[in-house]
Order: structure tokens, then sequence, then C-alpha cells
């Protein structure tokens, strides 16, 4: 195997671990936020120390931001990295299938390969901005905030 393509191999294992941690700090975000909305009720039900409650909902609004910029991160270089590995695949088939055209003289054709059986390009953009932005609006509304900096 040449210096090239360990260079290549190890880069997208590199980009792969890169979107594990992402992963992994999705979860722990997750986690992290409903643990301060759970606390949160609890204050909220027995109407004890409200600074503490302010506080809460800060770190809760903090946990859900980074829970969602984490699973965009996440998301969009997953995205990248099925692309390039359908790239690939697609590329040694469409070598294979020029060959085998050439040496069997027959339509051997099978550039049409690929390891996605369907289309991972985003779809409905405005429906699916739309649904967040009205999560965003929900959670913002337990929160009692109505700063907008989070954009989509």
């Amino acid at each position: 195997m040449s210096e090239d393509h360990l260079s290549y191999i190890k880069q997208r294992l590199d980009s792969l671990h890169d979107i594990d941690s992402k992963i992994a700090e999705i979860l722990k975000n997750l986690a992290n936020a409903t643990k301060k909305l759970r606390e949160g009720e609890e204050l909220a039900s027995r109407n004890e120390d409200l600074p503490k409650l302010a506080e809460i909902k800060s770190e809760f609004k903090n946990y859900t931001h980074d829970f969602y910029g984490n699973l965009s991160n996440a998301t969009i270089h997953l995205r990248k990295e099925i692309k390039l590995l359908d790239n690939q695949i697609s590329g040694v088939y469409h070598r294979d299938s020029l060959q085998k055209k050439e040496q069997s003289g027959t339509n051997y054709d099978h550039s049409d390969i690929t390891i996605i059986p369907i289309n991972i390009n985003k779809k409905a953009t405005n429906l699916a901005n739309d649904k967040l932005k009205q999560f965003i609006k929900d959670a913002d509304l337990l929160t009692d905030d109505t700063d907008e900096t989070i954009k989509v």
C-alpha cells in the first residue's frame, strides 16, 4: 500500500474518531440538559431558591445550545465521510467495469453502483428549519427566554 493510501486512510480514521467524539459530547450534553430540566422542575414546583432556578435555566440553555451545535457538526462531517466513501466505492467499481469492458468487449458497466441506497442530501429544508425554529421557541418558553441567538 502506498504512502498516499495510508495517509488517506489515516485522515478518514481521524475524521471518524472526531465524529465519534462529537456523538459522545451530544449524549453528555443531552444527559446534562435533562438533569438540569429535572432540577429546575423540582425547584419551580416548590417555589424555592429563585436565583438557583435562574442559574439552572441558564445551564439548561447552554447544554441545549451545545447539543444542537455538536449534533449539527457531527451530522455534517458524517455526511461528508459517507460521500467520500461512496465516491471511493463508485470509483473502484467504475475502474473495474472499464477494465472488464476492455477485456471482454461487452457492455459490462457498474459505474452506477453506490453504497448509499438513498440520497443523503437535505430535502425539504424549509420544513426542517420551521420545525427546528418551533422547537427552539418551545425550549425558550421552558426557560422563559426570548433571546433569538440561535439562528437556523
